[in-house]
Parts: C-alpha cells; structure tokens; sequence
C-alpha cells in the first residue's frame, strides 16, 4: 500500500529497490542513497553481482539461493511497480522481470531511454508512480556488459526523478512523490 503525503492523494515514492546488478540497478540505488531515500532488494547468496559481490553499502538482502531469478522475483513481490529501464532492445533478464510483473497482476512501465532525454522520462515516471501510487518501486534494465550506457542514463532519470525542488521553482509533477524536501 502506497503511503501518502497527508495532503492530499498524491503518493510518496519511499524506497528504491533493485537486484543490485552494475548498470541500471546499481544507478537506481546509488541516486536513491544520493537523495536520502531508503532502498534495498534481494540478492542471490554470496551477494553475487556479474561484476563479483556487491559491496555492503547497498543494503540489500541476501537470499539462501544463489539464483538470480529468485531475487528477480522476489524484488517484483516486495515493490508496488517495477520499471524497466532498456536502450532499443530488452535484454532476456528484462523481459522476464516485464513476464513476473504481469503474472502477479503488478504495475509494470517499460521505458526506452533511447531517443527520449531525462526530463520526458521524468514527467511519464512521474504520472506511472502517481497513477499506480508506487511507494516501493523496483527498478532493473540492462546490466553493464549487456549496455555501456545503462548506468549513466538512468543514474541521470532516477536523479532528476528524486532531486528536491528549488526554492521559488514551478510544481512539477515529480516533487509529488519527495517524501522530504520543500515543495513548491
């Protein structure tokens, strides 16, 4: 259940989960820890990551299997909606994250950062996350091998998503979804 602001019926995004791979899931946590939000997820045993074991920094938990695909679905289970972040094509891992959401009826938006910049993929995660009122959102997308270009764009998307606003700056939808932070 999404939490709310008290104001109103706008939902608050509260915590960032992932399955902690380098590329798009590690960007999705690295923003949320830079704006102070909470994150986590699931990891297989050994705090496996391609790129070896995932430092402690990340406060994701250890699963007793080492199978990536457990994570994935636990992660899906845990969150209000996952996102699927993919640059032109979707690696298998993405389309099987897409496949979990479906099956247990989650919110699920599949977003291609090719062709579209941060803000505009800003604005429509913004909508999704207020329509669907996503409080625990699970972010995954291309690892770092599958894509060179996983971790900054959506390192960039996750930071604008998640950056307070300025003082004496228009309300914009995505200050909506700050759980702290002065709103306009």
């Amino acid at each position: 259940m999404a939490l709310s602001t008290g104001e109103g019926a706008f939902p608050v995004l509260v915590k960032v989960i992932s399955g902690g791979e380098p590329g798009a899931e590690q960007a999705a946590l690295d923003a949320a820890m830079d704006a102070g939000l909470e994150h986590g997820g699931w990891i297989p045993a050994g705090r496996a990551t391609e790129a070896g074991s995932l430092p402690d920094e990340f406060l994701l938990a250890e699963l007793s299997s080492e199978d990536p695909e457990a994570a994935s679905e636990r992660n899906v289970e845990e969150a209000d909606g996952t996102v699927v972040f993919f640059l032109g094509r979707k690696p298998s891992r993405c389309v099987r994250a897409a496949e979990l959401s479906s099956r247990r009826r989650k919110p699920l938006l599949e977003v291609d950062l090719d062709g579209n910049g941060p803000s505009e993929v800003v604005q429509a995660l913004a909508i999704w996350l207020r329509l669907y009122e996503i409080a625990v959102l699970h972010v995954t997308g291309p690892r770092a091998s599958e894509e060179f270009r996983a971790y900054a764009r959506v390192r960039a998307v996750m930071s604008l998503l998640m950056e307070p606003p300025r003082p004496g700056c228009t309300p914009v939808l995505r200050t909506a979804f700050l759980r702290s932070g002065p709103r306009c």
